[in-house]
């Protein structure tokens, strides 16, 4: 990987991250639809008004219709269903669930697509989960209906990302990552309009929750959105998606320093074998020694 694909790999890992501590605030006062709805909305907005700033180009035709086709699958689906989770769950629960979005693309890619990934890449692959496991310290959430409901609606989530994900690389290849984020973010916010309408809270969100939901629309979803399309048409899907694996290590962390979530030494551990099996997945620590130059 390259060092201006590792930088933004990073950046969106920690945006990402730090996001979940926003929907943990205003989940609860807005609902998971139409938290979702003004997140989106936001995020086109502000894209939208960008655009026209920076003179963007725009998707027209079958790029234009596919963009909008995924933006009614994603990030629609995936943003209200983690909304619905982390009115349960910890933010730091929810970041550690989201890192399974690889595997499910492994899954895609080998039984739809015929991609192969290799054999080091999956045991990084599983090893990163493992290190995500221990991150949870093994279980710190009571388990009952609406834990499993909640880590239920996170896998759910994760199988459409994945989706979203191919659908992006096979029917937008070549297509600008800034028109893509906008077409996904106006399909989506197409599609939640009437399921917000319906499910609107009858109590107003105080400033604080719209605020979260707002840097959640421009950081979390605009910005987010180009940098990671520009991650799938520049270093490929499954390399894209293993920046869910590093979300959990800035998600744990904002979780425990502003909303005062648990944080241990398992954390710790599980943090450092995650990181370790990111480098792996994505080529920064390959596992074989590159082959000796034999002299002249």
């Amino acid at each position: 990987m390259k060092s201006k694909q590792l930088t933004i790999f990073i950046l969106l890992a920690a945006i990402w991250g730090a996001g979940f501590m926003f929907i943990r605030i205003a989940a609860p006062a807005f609902g998971s639809m139409p938290m979702a709805f003004v997140r989106v909305l936001i995020g086109a907005i502000a894209l939208g008004i960008l655009g026209l700033a920076l003179s963007k180009p725009r998707l027209t035709g079958k790029q234009l219709q596919w963009s909008l086709a995924i933006g009614l699958l994603s990030p629609a689906i995936p943003f209200a269903l983690f909304a619905y989770a982390l009115q349960t769950l910890p933010a730091g629960y929810g970041s550690v669930l989201n890192a399974t979005v690889p595997f499910w693309g492994v899954a895609i890619g080998a039984l739809y697509f015929k991609e192969k990934i290799a054999a080091s890449k999956l045991i990084a692959l599983c090893v990163a989960i493992l290190g995500l496991v221990i991150m949870l310290g093994l279980g710190t959430v009571p388990v009952n209906e609406a834990s499993i409901k909640a880590a239920l609606a996170c896998l759910l989530a994760n199988l459409i990302y994945s989706l979203a994900g191919y659908f992006s690389k096979y029917k937008l290849a070549g297509a600008d990552s800034f028109g893509q984020s906008l077409g996904a973010l106006v399909g989506s916010s197409i599609a939640l309009l009437p399921l917000a309408l319906w499910f609107w809270p009858s109590a107003m969100p105080s400033l604080g929750d719209w605020s979260a939901v707002a840097v959640l629309g421009v950081f979390c979803s605009a910005l987010a959105y180009v940098m990671y399309f520009w991650l799938i048409a520049n270093a490929g899907v499954i390399y894209s998606m293993s920046v869910t694996l590093l979300i959990p290590i800035f998600g744990v962390l904002a979780g425990a320093v502003f909303l005062g979530e648990r944080l241990t030494l398992l954390s710790v551990l599980g943090g450092v074998m995650t990181l370790g099996a990111t480098a792996v997945v994505i080529g920064i620590l390959p596992l074989k020694k590159p082959a000796s130059k034999m002299p002249a």
